[in-house]
Protein backbone atom coordinates (compact mmCIF):
# COMPACT_ATOMS: atom_id res chain seq x y z
CA UNK A 1 0.00 0.00 0.00
CA UNK A 2 1.53 3.31 -1.04
CA UNK A 3 1.85 6.27 1.28
CA UNK A 4 -0.76 8.16 -0.76
CA UNK A 5 -3.31 5.39 -0.20
CA UNK A 6 -2.49 5.29 3.51
CA UNK A 7 -2.87 9.05 3.79
CA UNK A 8 -6.21 8.95 1.97
CA UNK A 9 -7.52 6.19 4.22
CA UNK A 10 -6.38 8.06 7.32
CA UNK A 11 -8.10 11.21 6.05
CA UNK A 12 -11.30 9.24 5.57
CA UNK A 13 -10.92 7.79 9.07
CA UNK A 14 -10.41 11.25 10.55
CA UNK A 15 -13.50 12.47 8.71
CA UNK A 16 -15.44 9.55 10.16
CA UNK A 17 -14.11 10.35 13.63
CA UNK A 18 -15.68 13.81 13.36
CA UNK A 19 -19.08 12.16 13.08
CA UNK A 20 -19.65 10.21 16.28
CA UNK A 21 -22.00 7.74 14.62
CA UNK A 22 -19.13 6.35 12.52
CA UNK A 23 -16.64 5.80 15.35
CA UNK A 24 -16.43 2.00 14.98
CA UNK A 25 -15.89 2.29 11.24
CA UNK A 26 -13.21 4.95 11.74
CA UNK A 27 -11.33 2.78 14.22
CA UNK A 28 -11.59 -0.17 11.83
CA UNK A 29 -10.11 1.89 8.98
CA UNK A 30 -7.26 3.07 11.21
CA UNK A 31 -6.61 -0.49 12.36
CA UNK A 32 -6.49 -1.77 8.78
CA UNK A 33 -4.07 0.97 7.73
CA UNK A 34 -1.76 0.43 10.70
CA UNK A 35 -1.89 -3.39 10.40
CA UNK A 36 -1.22 -3.32 6.67
CA UNK A 37 1.60 -0.83 7.12
CA UNK A 38 3.31 -3.03 9.71
CA UNK A 39 2.70 -6.23 7.71
CA UNK A 40 4.05 -4.81 4.46
CA UNK A 41 7.55 -4.33 5.81
CA UNK A 42 9.81 -7.11 4.68
CA UNK A 43 12.34 -8.62 7.07
CA UNK A 44 15.78 -7.08 6.88
CA UNK A 45 17.95 -8.64 4.21
CA UNK A 46 21.00 -10.57 5.27
CA UNK A 47 24.29 -8.88 4.65
CA UNK A 48 26.48 -10.19 1.86
CA UNK A 49 28.91 -11.73 4.34
CA UNK A 50 26.09 -13.55 6.16
CA UNK A 51 24.88 -14.92 2.84
CA UNK A 52 28.40 -16.10 1.98
CA UNK A 53 28.71 -17.86 5.35
CA UNK A 54 25.32 -19.48 4.93
CA UNK A 55 26.17 -20.77 1.45
CA UNK A 56 29.64 -21.95 2.57
CA UNK A 57 27.94 -24.11 5.21
CA UNK A 58 25.59 -25.54 2.62
CA UNK A 59 28.28 -26.08 -0.04
CA UNK A 60 31.69 -26.52 1.63
CA UNK A 61 33.21 -27.88 -1.60
CA UNK A 62 32.48 -24.65 -3.55
CA UNK A 63 35.18 -21.96 -3.35
CA UNK A 64 34.23 -18.74 -1.58
CA UNK A 65 35.07 -16.66 -4.65
CA UNK A 66 32.53 -18.62 -6.71
CA UNK A 67 29.88 -18.07 -4.02
CA UNK A 68 30.56 -14.33 -3.92
CA UNK A 69 30.43 -14.14 -7.72
CA UNK A 70 27.11 -16.01 -7.78
CA UNK A 71 25.62 -13.78 -5.06
CA UNK A 72 26.57 -10.70 -7.08
CA UNK A 73 25.06 -12.16 -10.24
CA UNK A 74 21.76 -13.42 -8.81
CA UNK A 75 18.90 -11.36 -7.41
CA UNK A 76 18.24 -13.34 -4.25
CA UNK A 77 19.79 -15.85 -1.89
CA UNK A 78 17.36 -18.53 -3.07
CA UNK A 79 18.35 -18.02 -6.70
CA UNK A 80 22.05 -18.14 -5.79
CA UNK A 81 21.47 -21.35 -3.82
CA UNK A 82 19.72 -22.96 -6.78
CA UNK A 83 22.46 -21.91 -9.20
CA UNK A 84 25.27 -23.10 -6.93
CA UNK A 85 23.47 -26.39 -6.32
CA UNK A 86 23.20 -26.90 -10.06
CA UNK A 87 26.87 -26.06 -10.64
CA UNK A 88 28.38 -27.70 -7.53
CA UNK A 89 30.48 -30.80 -8.08
CA UNK A 90 28.65 -34.04 -7.43
CA UNK A 91 29.80 -36.24 -4.53
CA UNK A 92 32.23 -39.02 -5.35
CA UNK A 93 30.98 -42.50 -6.13
CA UNK A 94 32.36 -43.78 -2.80
CA UNK A 95 29.48 -42.08 -1.00
CA UNK A 96 26.87 -43.56 -3.33
CA UNK A 97 24.01 -45.39 -1.62
CA UNK A 98 24.39 -49.11 -1.15
CA UNK A 99 22.56 -51.47 -3.43
CA UNK A 100 19.47 -53.20 -1.98
CA UNK A 101 21.26 -56.57 -2.04
CA UNK A 102 23.97 -55.28 0.33
CA UNK A 103 21.51 -53.85 2.87
CA UNK A 104 20.69 -56.01 5.91
CA UNK A 105 17.31 -57.70 5.93
CA UNK A 106 15.00 -56.71 8.78
CA UNK A 107 12.52 -59.53 8.41
CA UNK A 108 8.83 -59.46 7.74
CA UNK A 109 6.41 -56.84 9.04
CA UNK A 110 5.12 -59.26 11.69
CA UNK A 111 8.66 -59.98 12.98
CA UNK A 112 9.48 -56.26 13.19
CA UNK A 113 6.17 -55.59 14.96
CA UNK A 114 6.83 -58.33 17.54
CA UNK A 115 10.36 -57.01 18.09
CA UNK A 116 9.06 -53.48 18.60
CA UNK A 117 6.46 -54.66 21.12
CA UNK A 118 9.07 -56.72 23.00
CA UNK A 119 11.44 -53.71 23.13
CA UNK A 120 8.66 -51.42 24.37
CA UNK A 121 7.65 -53.96 27.02
CA UNK A 122 11.26 -54.34 28.18
CA UNK A 123 11.67 -50.52 28.42
CA UNK A 124 8.37 -50.15 30.30
CA UNK A 125 9.29 -52.84 32.83
CA UNK A 126 12.74 -51.32 33.34
CA UNK A 127 11.25 -47.87 33.87
CA UNK A 128 8.50 -48.95 36.27
CA UNK A 129 10.41 -51.57 38.24
CA UNK A 130 8.69 -54.60 36.75
CA UNK A 131 5.24 -53.56 37.99
CA UNK A 132 2.52 -54.06 35.42
CA UNK A 133 -0.72 -52.19 36.25
CA UNK A 134 -3.98 -54.10 36.19
CA UNK A 135 -6.39 -52.98 33.52
CA UNK A 136 -10.01 -53.23 34.55
CA UNK A 137 -12.54 -53.34 31.75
Amino acid sequence: MSWVTRAALLAVALGLLAKKQYLPLAFFVIFVVVYHFSASRSPPALSRQENVVKLRRMFPEVPETAIIRELERSTSLEEATTNIQRLAPTPSSSSAPASPASLPSFGSFQERKEQMIADARREYLAKHGGVVPKIVI
